[in-house]
């Protein structure tokens, strides 16, 4: 990242943003709500492009990786599902998109600790069911870099100790050199 400054009309979301992520370093942006987390994220997935400045992942940018979604997963906390699609069914839709075989979606399910109501329609789905999905999808990939955006959202306490495990436990991972969070922070001024 370097120089980001991405700006809505007259509102600067994010300016002059620099830094490096280290492989096998968990990188975390951490600000209260309207701090430009969600948007450093989406301009670093090509989702929105950058009034000034540059984002790349191993030197390129989002779209000139040879295989993007094998490279960079990520959750964002807009991504939805279809309401009358089952989370396997909206997993087994990423997966043939991504040339995977219907057996990761099995094993990302149970990664994601999402096997259990992976067959219920998303309208009857609980926030944190749905979060479980969106990091499921994430992981179809193998990637070796993770965007996560507010992950514990939705969430209760026994579902944020599982996600810290598993995060530690990618962070760990070889074959996941980076992983960004974006929390938000609460309870007073986090400067």
């Amino acid at each position: 990242m370097h120089r980001l400054t991405k700006r809505f009309g007259q509102v600067t979301a994010v300016s002059g943003l620099t830094f490096e992520s280290a492989p096998g370093v968990v990188t975390g942006f951490l600000g209260p709500n309207g701090a430009g987390k969600t948007t450093t994220m989406r301009v670093i997935l090509g989702l929105i492009a950058p009034s000034s400045g540059s984002a790349r992942i191993g030197g390129r940018r989002y779209a000139e990786l040879p295989h993007p979604a094998g490279t960079v997963g990520a959750v964002l906390d807009h991504a939805g599902f279809h309401p009358a699609r089952t989370g396997r069914d909206h997993l087994r839709v990423y997966a043939r998109m991504g040339g995977y075989p219907d057996s990761r979606v099995t094993e990302v399910l149970d990664l994601a600790g999402a096997t259990a109501y992976a067959d219920r329609r998303a309208r009857g789905l609980s926030t944190g069911m749905r979060q479980r999905l969106k990091l499921a999808t994430a992981l179809l990939g193998d990637p070796a870099v993770l965007l996560l955006d507010e992950p514990a959202n939705g969430l209760d306490p026994a579902g944020i100790a599982w996600l810290r495990g598993l995060l530690r436990e990618l962070a760990g991972q070889a074959g996941l050199e980076r992983l960004f969070l974006s929390l938000t922070a609460t309870g007073g001024d986090p400067r």
